[in-house]
């Protein structure tokens, strides 16, 4: 395995040239090291998996493994990766693994490990690496035992329809876009025991290969089957998810893409209506736009994280948050739920938050302030490059006059009320950069010295087209 692979918040990478299916079996053997390390008294891993077409191979190499160092595992199938997180709460099992490389091309793979209710990520995965890069093993002279719960998956969808019976029966009607992911059956049983009949379902089949376009509904390209079906059907709007369904995204019946930001500013409005305690936490991510602070910090306590869902999960613990959510479409619920990212869960507080609004999604955002925003731009930039931009792009804002810079995850520049970030991926072997100002003429100052910045490593032309699409 590569070491790349082991990043920020998960093991991700392409099988067959980093992530190595013949190197599964003593990963998963230096993750029983691990996991007895940090907790002597575990027994028993839950292991799903999405559609991916290595994924039912990594998942007996992973088992094999943990069995032969004495772990038992309780094997779950095919479901979206918020079902792991809802079994750590629900089964008594002591650790979970999702094998999935969420929204990545059909090429990746990886891992998403969980020890108890937290995350492994960050340093803890440069240590597994290590145990497996030392070839560290658990001898054991009784191997472990595995099982099956395929039905798992029906206790997580009863628990949704239980936790949200007064939606059962919902007229609004919608289409939603599960695709080829993870998250289709879920939807498609969810839909049958909620009685919404105007409700329409789109690539639900898991399909590895993703034929119908990338399972991330962040980008516009992905959601445009979604709006066509949108205006086709006259629906009131579009619900994308994601591979593994940790994340969603909505689109309006102006087929209008939301930004992860301000379906969260929405969900924050209405949850600070209801909540009983006084100025809740809530977390969000270092990409969000300025107008989540202009809009909240009033009413409520706001905590800006870096970005990355293993950062954040572990944050909304820490800090107690009632709500935490980031651009990308993470949203994590501790307000009547567990705290964990579950993009259906978040999916259905949206439907209610329509309901109880009487109001359209396209009236909700329309009348949030606008400002001059770019959408997160990916630059393509080879692994072993990334940090050097960054380090180049700090160097330059550092040596200027007026220059508020902020390191908490990657280089965040602040002039007056102009900001950009430049950070490295935590996924992908891309450089995310995001621009916003109260001004035009802000803006294009701005992003004038992001481009002098970056000389060497991006083209100023490429770069301003990318920033003003």
């Amino acid at each position: 395995m590569q070491s790349h692979i082991f990043r920020m918040n998960d093991i991700r990478g392409k099988v067959g040239t980093e992530l190595l299916l013949d190197e599964v079996y003593p990963l998963a053997q230096a993750t029983a090291v691990y996991f007895k390390r940090m907790d002597p008294e575990l027994t028993t891993v839950v292991i799903a998996r999405d559609g991916r077409v290595h994924s039912l191979a990594i998942e007996q190499e992973l088992a094999r493994g943990l069995l032969d160092s004495g772990l038992d595992v309780v094997l779950l199938g095919i479901c979206p990766t918020p079902v792991v997180y809802f079994a750590l709460h629900n089964l008594p099992v002591q650790a979970g693994i999702m094998i999935t490389a969420s929204h990545n091309g059909p090429e990746y793979n990886g891992l998403k490990i969980n020890l108890g209710l937290d995350p492994v990520w960050g340093a803890a995965l440069q240590d597994l690496y290590q145990l497996y890069k030392a070839r560290k093993t658990l001898p054991s002279a009784v191997p472990g035992t595995c099982s099956t719960n395929y039905g798992f998956i029906d206790q997580y969808v009863d628990f949704l329809v239980n936790s949200f019976t007064h939606l059962k029966g919902m007229p609004l009607p919608l289409v939603i876009d599960c695709g080829n992911g993870a998250t289709g059956p879920v939807l498609t049983k969810l839909q049958e025991k909620m009685n919404w009949p105007q409700t329409q379902i789109m690539y639900a089949e898991v399909d590895g290969t993703f034929p119908n376009h990338e399972a991330d509904p962040t980008v516009e390209e992905n959601m445009r089957h979604l709006g066509a079906a949108v205006i086709k059907t006259a629906a009131v709007g579009g619900i994308g998810f994601d591979g593994d369904g940790d994340r969603v995204a909505a689109l309006t019946h102006t087929t209008q893409l939301l930004r992860g930001d301000q379906l969260l500013i929405l969900y924050a409005q209405q949850l600070l209506t209801e909540h009983t305690a006084q100025s809740p936490t809530i977390i969000y991510d270092i990409k969000c736009s300025q107008i989540v602070t202009s809009l909240l910090a009033s009413t409520a306590t706001l905590h800006m994280s870096p970005s990355g869902r293993a950062i954040i999960k572990a944050a909304v613990r820490t800090k107690k948050a009632v709500l935490a959510g980031e651009l990308s479409g993470h949203y994590f619920f501790a307000d009547r739920y567990f705290g964990y990212d579950d993009g259906i869960y978040a999916f259905l507080r949206l439907v209610e938050l329509l309901l109880k609004t009487g109001k359209s999604l396209h009236d909700l955002v329309t009348a949030l302030p606008t400002t001059y925003i770019t959408p997160e731009v990916r630059i393509e930039c080879e692994e072993q490059r990334k940090e050097q931009l960054v380090a180049q792009v700090h160097a330059y804002f550092a040596a200027t006059v007026g220059t508020e810079i902020s390191l908490l995850d990657g280089v965040r520049v602040q002039r007056g009320d102009s900001w950009a970030l430049v950070r490295a991926s935590n996924t992908q072997a891309v450089v995310c950069i995001r621009t916003e100002s109260a001004t035009a003429a802000g803006l294009a100052d701005l992003q004038a010295e992001l481009c002098q910045s970056l000389l060497g490593f991006v083209e100023p032309e490429y770069l301003m087209r990318e920033l003003q699409k």
